[in-house]
């Protein structure tokens, strides 16, 4: 994904496997991602994604 100023990141939580979603301020989706449900694996994820601002959305339910 190429650097943006703004990523809006929803996080869908699941017990082995989680989804990230990832949409620009002008609502554009720039990416979807499956990752395992590792705090670590999905940290390091967070860390990678180039954006000047962050703003992550997580589902609400039993996980979280």
């Amino acid at each position: 994904m190429k650097q943006v100023d703004v990523a809006y990141i929803g996080l869908d939580l699941h017990a082995t496997h989680s989804e990230f979603g990832v949409i620009d301020s002008t609502g554009l989706e720039r990416q979807r991602h499956k990752l395992s449900t590792d705090p670590q694996i999905m940290n390091d994820w967070l860390d990678k994604l180039v954006a000047n601002h962050k703003f992550l959305a997580v589902e609400e339910g039993p996980l979280t």
